[in-house]
């Protein structure tokens, strides 16, 4: 019987991109609705859907010019549809408080800048255009620990629009990244591995994010003990594993290890950064030992009957595919029980999960019914028997 070729479904490059938001330990914004008269309760209840806690401490700041130039940003939002945006040229205050001497305000100035840049890809624009790139990346050589991480932040927040990547790439801010990524320090690491992760979903960025030691720094953070941090590297591996020709030279610099263990993640999103690399390494067959020598098999079939998440499901399907696509393999993938992980993930509720299941099972020699299929035959199965009881009673009677 003859199986035409499958592609893989898109679901995009790689995988999803990654944000980070939220100043830690601050209070509600909503306190603020009586202390700032001359902000309107509707602009301030943008600022709080928006998740601008920073300025809460702006707003009652002891500097009355600070206070003032925080009053006229939260003046200066819009709403468009469900986003909050900013009015154009209405970043001028906050571009002003930087130029301030005092550091808390200029740390909650940029803390609501990066808040934007994570929730908005549209404020992008006028954060480069009245703020500044160049500005940004001042602030990334700061002698104050604080300012590096929340500039670091902002450029990560930025990576997450593809027509910013040019600014990143190509003026100063790759550098700064993999500069902060070697400092023994757990915030600048997270932004920047995710800064990472989202350049690398377009394969013009990959060489100058890996070159110079960058890609044995993210094979380091895929090892961390830190959930956040060993997400945002499984899934720059993820995305890096998705260029064929980076397969093999991932599992060479022993990437493959930290994306194996995490299989075994109780949180999933670890496993959706785990099983898309998986999934993208195993389209290589050179990386085929080493993933059988690793156990690679048993821990998929593993996530087949037990993780629910869809896109995980998929993820595992895909992986189990390419290695049915080894003929050298599918005795031990019989062996080993992947046609029970296969067969579960038939019965998943998502369509292209389903497919790549089937397809799966094919290439090793199972033919897989779905659960329509099996219903249908059922039906056909008691039709006809009905139709023969019905006319061995007729003949009975006669």
């Amino acid at each position: 019987f003859f199986y035409p070729p499958f592609t893989m479904p898109q679901r995009g490059v790689g995988t999803m991109k990654l944000k980070t938001l939220r100043r830690p330990g601050v209070r509600d914004l909503s306190s603020m609705f009586d202390k700032a008269g001359a902000v309107s309760t509707e602009h301030l209840t943008w600022a709080d859907e928006a998740g601008l806690e920073s300025l809460l401490d702006l707003l009652d700041h002891e500097h009355p010019k600070i206070r003032a130039m925080a009053e006229e940003f939260t003046a200066n939002l819009k709403k468009e549809k469900h986003d909050i945006n900013v009015v154009k040229g209405g970043f001028s205050p906050l571009s002003d408080m930087l130029k301030y001497k005092n550091l808390e305000a200029q740390k909650c100035a940029l803390w609501t800048i990066g808040t934007l840049a994570g929730n908005n890809e549209a404020t992008h624009e006028n954060i480069i255009a009245e703020i500044g790139w160049h500005t940004i990346i001042r602030r990334t050589k700061s002698d104050i620990a604080d300012i590096q991480r929340i500039a670091c932040n902002i450029i990560a927040n930025l990576s997450l629009n593809d027509n910013m990547h040019g600014h990143i790439m190509n003026d100063g801010g790759i550098e700064a990244l993999k500069t902060l990524a070697q400092r023994d320090d757990l915030q600048l690491q997270r932004a920047c591995c995710n800064a990472f992760a989202n350049l690398c979903t377009n394969r013009d960025n990959i060489h100058g994010v890996i070159k110079d030691g960058g890609l044995e720094t993210i094979i380091e953070f895929a090892k961390s003990d830190d959930e956040e941090l060993k997400t945002a590297a499984l899934h720059t591996l993820a995305n890096l594993a998705d260029d064929p020709e980076l397969r093999r030279l991932i599992v060479e610099k022993g990437g493959l290890d930290p994306v194996i263990s995490n299989l075994e993640s109780s949180q999933v999103v670890v496993l959706r950064g785990a099983s898309a690399a998986v999934a993208n390494l195993a389209e290589e067959h050179l990386n085929h030992p080493e993933m059988l020598q690793r156990g690679t098999i048993e821990k998929l079939v593993v996530l087949a009957r037990r993780c629910k998440n869809d896109e995980v499901q998929y993820r595992v399907a895909c992986a189990l595919n390419a290695l049915a696509g080894n003929q050298d393999l599918r005795g031990e993938l019989k062996d080993r029980g992947a046609p029970d992980g296969l067969k579960a993930l038939v019965r998943s509720r998502d369509p292209e999960t389903k497919a790549v299941a089937i397809e799966a099972l094919a290439k090793l020699g199972i033919h897989a019914k779905s659960k329509a299929e099996k219903e249908r035959l059922e039906r056909e199965k008691a039709e006809q028997e009905a139709r023969e009881r019905a006319e061995r009673e007729a003949r009975e009677a006669e």
